[in-house]
């Protein structure tokens, strides 16, 4: 190959002319990129000690002759080159514009001056396969160049960060000694090596949606479950009631009933589902969960999400002072005394949380017309006949169908097989709890006369009536 300068011979793969300092150009193909932007932080430091290594580099090297060289100012310093053949024009030093190759020459001889690279112009590249964290780069062929702003100053390999140094070291010293040090020392421009470097950024970390999980559906507003019933607050009862009263269904209800432990994992109720109160004349009794949905809220709003009865009696006393029960359960005295006296017993948190219901009650008293029974707004209740042994077959009495309007039978009482004639423990009830068994009033009079009111006997069997004056065991109901 010849210098297109003086036309000497030089070797194919030289980067300068041996005898005139010429550079020769390269293709641009070959050209390590040089990223555009400001060095990093500490690279300076850097730079100075590879161009400190290089200058040492140069300087073993054996210094042409003084007879072949000759000195020559550049930009104020003063320096020693080959000296040109007779009637030889100097060649004009080119200065490098930054990260700019240099033009090829034009049709007059003259080097074009080149343009710098603006930031803008500078060039990425993403390989051909899927980067970690990304699903946007190409799946086939080779690199390709994407416009970005400048790759990060921490990003620039250590031999990217030396090529401006090197680059203005090789204008200013040209010669035949610089270009045996480039090939033979650094290796950078030796043309036998292969493809030259591609540093890859990745400006945007990989943030695909397959690598973030989605987030959670948040849980149901509610307190904190608990093992048992008796570890619940009655503020956290009436939380948990609230949210089963708003179940779309009664099936949905009693899930949430069941995700709180308020019944069996089958969803059953057997009488163990209890809380403790204490009175405030010291008695103290266990409730028992009855049902759920059952009760309508006396106010329209819906059904009461949990209704509660007591497993023993609270206090004894009469249905009503004289032998009769006309009025029913509307203008009888142990419905004023429940919702006064018994009432004001109950310790605060437990008051503050009951909401009054409808109680369906015969308010007549002898009667065989199911026309008699009517609803009455009541906190604390007792369980009427009909709600503790279920429908009674209607063809057989007359009478029978004033029972069956009272209401309808509590959970706990279908699934643990109260009937009408038979003993059942789950209705053997003493004065507080470890009471000895007493008999205990119902609300429902005996509609075939007007001087008897149900109760439930001490033997748990829940058929017998007696005159109102009797002083029986009270087992309230209420529902929060």
């Amino acid at each position: 190959m010849r210098c297109p300068e003086c036309n000497a011979e030089i070797p194919d793969d030289a980067r300068f002319c041996t005898a005139c300092g010429c550079r020769i150009e390269r293709d641009q193909a070959s050209a390590i990129p040089v990223p555009a932007d400001e060095p990093a932080e500490g690279a300076e430091a850097e730079d100075s000690e590879a161009i400190a290594a290089f200058v040492a580099k140069i300087e073993k090297k054996e210094a042409p002759a003084a007879a072949d060289t000759e000195p020559r100012v550049i930009d104020g310093v003063t320096v020693r080159v080959p000296k040109l053949a007779d009637g030889a024009s100097p060649t004009a030093p080119k200065t490098d514009t930054g990260s700019a190759p240099y033009a090829p020459k034009d049709a007059g001889g003259s080097y074009a001056s080149p343009q710098p690279k603006s930031v803008d112009d500078t060039v990425l590249f993403t390989p051909a396969g899927p980067l970690p964290g990304r699903d946007d780069a190409p799946q086939a062929g080779g690199y390709a160049p994407v416009s970005a702003p400048a790759a990060p100053a921490a990003a620039r390999t250590g031999a990217a960060r030396i090529v401006i140094p090197v680059v203005a070291v090789l204008v200013v010293l040209g010669g035949v000694g610089i270009a045996a040090a480039l090939t033979g020392g650094f290796g950078m421009f030796n043309a036998a090596q292969g493809p030259a470097q591609v540093t890859v950024v990745d400006e945007v970390p990989g943030n695909s949606e397959s690598e973030v999980d989605a987030a959670p559906d948040p849980e149901p507003a509610g307190p904190t479950v608990r093992s048992t019933v008796n570890d619940y607050t009655w503020d956290e009862l009436s939380q948990i009631s609230a949210l089963i009263a708003a179940a779309a269904t009664d099936e949905e209800g009693k899930a949430i009933a069941q995700d709180y432990h308020l019944c069996a994992s089958d969803g059953t109720l057997d009488g163990t589902q209890t809380k403790t109160v204490k009175m405030s004349n010291g008695v103290t009794a266990d409730v028992q969960v009855a049902g759920f949905r059952h009760d309508d809220r006396a106010d329209g709003s819906g059904k009461a999400g949990i209704t509660f009865i007591f497993a023993d009696a609270v206090a004894t006393g009469t249905y009503n002072s004289s032998w009769t029960n006309a009025g029913g359960w509307e203008d009888s005295e142990m419905r004023s005394y429940l919702n006064s006296e018994i009432q004001a017993r109950l310790p605060d948190d437990l008051q503050h949380v009951i909401v009054p219901v409808n109680k369906l009650t015969n308010n007549t008293g002898a009667t065989t017309s199911a026309g008699s029974v009517t609803a009455t707004s009541d906190m604390l209740w007792l369980p009427s006949y009909n709600e503790i042994i279920g429908d009674i077959d209607e063809s057989l009495e007359g009478n029978l169908r004033v029972y069956n309007a009272e209401g309808d039978k509590y959970q706990l009482y279908v699934d643990t097989n109260v009937l009408w004639s038979a003993e059942n423990p789950i209705l053997v009830k003493g004065l507080g709890t470890g009471g000895s068994p007493i008999s205990w009033w119902q609300r429902s009079p005996y509609p075939d006369n007007d001087q008897y009111v149900m109760d439930t006997g001490a033997d748990g069997i829940p058929f017998y009536a007696h005159v109102p004056t009797k002083d029986y065991g009270i087992v309230p109901g209420f529902c929060i």
